[in-house]
């Protein structure tokens, strides 16, 4: 089952149906990874939000529950692994930070997303990623925080994000200036702070650091309307 045929059987049918289909195609963790797929496709493809939601939900709920049987521990981790990635993708496609054209949240989509962020930060610690997988959760859930004006919460859990990087420069340098955005964003008294972790993002060289300096000026101003809605 490819992607065209789920989003025929969406249209045609509905979302149950899809889901469905997609459960019954093959062993486990072949359902499995192409509900990541779907969703993942739904969103870039198609820019359909409430599907993304709906597959994305589904597939994390049928990879869990299918480790809880499977027999094969390797399996059983790969399972897990693959719904770490679906509530990943779930979390940062539902933030209102990077307000990606076509795709509108609301804050009914906001919460889902940080519950999605919530698990994937659990799934990364249980299954004992590398520390840039840990650091990511982190910071994708210290990013819920700051979309909710939990701006102490964030501040902490961009730090924790900042440590957890380690020798990860680049995003630990990034994770170091969303912690400072978290407090410009809640005083308007950071300003300086944050232009000293973005010019140490840009000193810093990489591609990456130069996207991540660019990136904190988009979100802040993506936040801002955000807050306002």
């Amino acid at each position: 089952m490819n992607y065209t045929e789920i989003r025929t059987l969406m249209h045609d049918s509905d979302s149950y149906a899809a889901i469905e289909a997609i459960a019954n195609c093959g062993d486990a963790l072949t359902a499995a990874k192409l509900y990541l797929s779907a969703a993942t496709d739904l969103y870039w493809k198609a820019k359909d939000l409430p599907g993304v939601i709906a597959i994305g939900a589904a597939g994390v709920t049928f990879s869990l529950t299918k480790s809880l049987i499977e027999q094969d521990n390797a399996t059983a981790e790969q399972l897990r692994g693959t719904a770490k990635a679906i509530s990943y993708n779930l979390g940062s496609f539902c933030w209102p930070g990077w307000v990606e054209p076509g795709i509108e949240i609301s804050k009914k989509e906001c919460a889902f997303g940080h519950d999605a962020a919530k698990c994937n930060l659990r799934l990364a610690i249980e299954l004992k990623r590398p520390p840039k997988a840990i650091g990511n959760a982190y910071w994708l859930v210290a990013a819920y925080e700051l979309a909710n004006c939990d701006f102490e919460a964030a501040g902490k859990t961009f730090d924790t994000a900042h440590t957890t990087f380690g020798d990860e420069q680049a995003m630990a340098l990034m994770a170091g200036g969303y912690r400072e955005l978290a407090k410009h964003l809640h005083s308007n008294s950071n300003a300086s702070h944050l232009e000293s972790a973005k010019s140490a993002l840009l000193a810093e060289g990489s591609d990456d650091g130069k996207a991540f300096a660019e990136q904190l000026t988009t979100v802040e101003a993506a936040l801002r309307t955000w807050y306002v809605q």
